[in-house]
């Protein structure tokens, strides 16, 4: 049998378990995550490829809670949402929040939960319905542990409003249910919102080019996770700007989904939808790459991170992956370390410090040592495998103190869980 409860926001604590944890509670339906609004209804709002547009489908999905969705005016009942993840998920709790005080009894009242795992047209099976409290702000619903590929959330009604129905927020809490696939391969041409992507996989290592505004990223995949800073030429003056972005492949490999953002703020983000082309990359085909691009995409093995190095005096290194809560180093990330001693051996006056960084869960002296530890493990294998000096390493732990993007979002959780090299000048 279900159970049912609700618990208020103070307790999410306990359910969103930490870096230092062995599981860690996921929302499936965040484009974070890679969660596809498939299907709504007619809606007040829209959003577009750069923002969410407030009263969109995609703001009742976004984990911002001062935007929302809003019905279009006067579009009958019952309001119907689909909702395609990234992969199977074992679902065992669903979040509303139902605080709107805009309108006079615009609140969601009854809602409905189907879950399938065949199709996103078949298969799907009742779950439960229940009605929600009125203006309520965060309120979960657990149910026993199901599978799912698709969720179908069924709006019935609202609390008298005859115009508009409005619904804050809402969120699906599963784990992955086959945690322990490998790192997918993700090389190839990529259709994307910003036109063709190309990109090249070594390992956990990946990078690339496209043709929009001269683009180039580096970057890394855990599982299906990708993780990659990217520069662009949309800036006025000749400095290249750029962001972050976090994006997740499907269980068929044929579609990466997620957001960017602008630099380091990745609340306010934008969409970015990988539909994979062929699996070879070409060297983007008709642009005429700035010389400085070039030496990024098409020079030596250690390019871009010996461009950031230049520019910003610090390289991020996602593609070095841990197990969550232990420092040991997870296999595929030599072609990154081969990069890294080679920058470093090409520059052989440079010293530099490693850094450990994670999010804000947990504690903060456990976060210090385990940074600490990730930090000591990346220094060994370049002292012990690539024979760099140890007296030009040094290493600190800098747990939750310096984070590169919002700790209130899944995306900038991940983004700031990371190892760095600093040059020590």
């Amino acid at each position: 049998m279900n159970r049912h409860f609700f618990i208020s926001a103070f307790f999410l604590a306990l359910i969103f378990l930490t870096d230092t944890k062995s599981q860690e509670l996921i929302n499936a339906v965040s484009a974070r995550n890679g969660g596809i609004v498939l299907k709504a209804p007619a809606s007040r709002g829209k959003s577009y490829p750069t923002k969410v547009g407030a009263w969109s489908p995609e703001a009742l999905v976004d984990g911002l809670e001062h935007i929302g969705w809003c019905s279009k005016p006067n579009t009958p009942f019952p309001h119907i949402f689909i909702f395609e993840l990234s992969e199977t998920y074992q679902i065992n709790g669903f979040r509303f929040n139902n605080q709107c005080e805009k309108y006079d009894g615009d609140y969601t009242a009854e809602v409905a939960i189907e879950l399938s795992d065949l199709s996103p047209d078949s298969g799907f099976s009742f779950v439960f319905t229940t009605k929600l409290v009125e203006n309520a702000g965060t309120t979960w619903h657990f149910i026993d542990e199901k599978p799912a590929r698709w969720i179908k959330l069924i709006i019935k009604s609202n609390y008298g409003n005859p115009e508009i129905t409005e619904l804050m927020e809402f969120s699906a809490l599963g784990i992955y249910k086959n945690p322990e696939e490998p790192i997918v391969n993700i090389s190839g041409v990529w259709k994307t919102t910003w036109g063709n992507v190309n990109v090249w996989q070594t390992g956990t290592r990946i990078h690339g080019c496209y043709e929009y505004n001269f683009g180039a990223f580096e970057g890394g995949i855990d599982r299906r996770n990708v993780m990659f800073r990217y520069e662009e030429d949309w800036k006025e003056d000749e400095i290249r700007g750029w962001g972050l972005a976090t994006l997740v492949v499907n269980a068929e490999t044929n579609r990466m989904y997620g957001i960017f953002g602008y630099e380091n703020n990745l609340k306010e983000y934008g969409f970015w939808n990988f539909v994979r082309e062929k699996p070879e990359p070409d060297a983007c085909p008709g642009v005429t790459f700035p010389e400085q691009v070039k030496s990024e995409i098409l020079g030596t093995d250690y390019g871009m991170l010996e461009d950031q190095m230049r520019k910003s005096g610090r390289i991020i290194l996602y593609g070095i992956n841990f197990e969550t809560g232990k420092s040991e180093i997870k296999p595929g990330s030599e072609d990154l370390f081969i990069s890294i001693s080679a920058l470093l051996k090409n520059n052989p006056d440079m010293r530099i410090s490693i850094e450990g960084h994670t999010d804000d869960t947990g504690e903060e002296e456990t976060n210090l040592e385990l940074s600490e530890k990730r930090a000591t493990s990346v220094k060994k294998v370049l002292c012990e495998k690539f024979g760099i000096i140890d007296e030009r390493i040094s290493v600190l732990g800098m747990g939750e103190n310096a984070p590169v993007a919002d700790n209130d979002t899944e995306g900038g959780r991940a983004a700031n869980r990371r190892v760095e090299i600093v040059a020590n000048r």
